[in-house]
């Protein structure tokens, strides 16, 4: 999960989770600026930096200071060949046509409110 509060001085920061816990990446405004294109749009994310850890509380905290991104995606589009292949259709949620206005609980077309845009 990636946030930029406004409140925040450009600072962003992501929300990562894995089976040990979670940690929060925190990247700087000049890092943010000078790795903007793993920031935006990577799905899998490198990241060197400083780890600073509090026990404090009854829950430890952990931050991870981003110094150095890259984009490491192109890993992703491997992993099917890894394991066993996955079937495609994964779900019958992967058959739904998306536009449609028709809904099937009540088998009548329906009219859907317009999206919020927020920016």
């Amino acid at each position: 999960m990636r946030q930029r509060p406004g409140t925040a001085k450009g600072v962003v920061f992501f929300t990562l989770e894995d089976e040990f816990g979670v940690v929060n990446l925190v990247l700087h405004k000049h890092t943010t600026q000078a790795y903007r294109a793993p920031v935006v749009a990577a799905r899998l994310l490198f990241v060197e930096g400083r780890v600073e850890r509090y026990d404090e509380g009854a829950v430890p905290i952990v931050h991870l200071l981003g110094q150095r991104l890259e984009d490491r995606s192109d890993l992703l589009d491997g992993l099917h060949a890894v394991g066993t292949p996955v079937p495609v259709p994964l779900a019958r949620a992967d058959e739904v046509v998306r536009g449609s206005r028709y809904d099937p609980r009540e088998g009548v077309p329906r009219v859907f409110p317009g999206s919020r845009d927020w920016h």
